[in-house]
């Protein structure tokens, strides 16, 4: 697999990233989002030290649109402390119940 390409994963399966820089990141995110949008899959981005400006900058190579993804539903953002740790207390069995109807 080349740099900044992703392989199909089934549900159940992980994938890991590793990067030296934010434009690699963003290669593999834009390839990985790219992937699940031409699937027509509902994309779900979690943040936490990556901004939404540098998921705009991953995605924008590919002609995708933040905004309009947003706007048909094809995709959910939302921050990592209020998708893991609500109340600053992490509650497995609600996040899952979270990520279930995000997806």
């Amino acid at each position: 697999m080349k740099q900044g390409q992703s392989n199909s994963t089934e549900v159940g399966s992980h994938s890991v990233i590793l990067y030296n820089d934010l434009s690699e990141i963003e290669r593999a995110l834009g390839s990985f989002f790219f992937s699940g949008y031409r699937r027509e899959k509902k994309l779900l981005f979690i943040y936490d030290r990556l901004t939404l400006a540098d998921l705009l900058r991953a995605i924008e190579p590919y002609g995708m649109d933040l905004e309009e993804l947003r706007d048909s539903g094809r995709i959910e953002v939302a921050s990592a402390r209020d998708t893991y740790l609500r109340d600053g207390v992490l509650d497995l069995e609600r996040m899952a119940k979270k990520l279930e109807e995000k997806t």
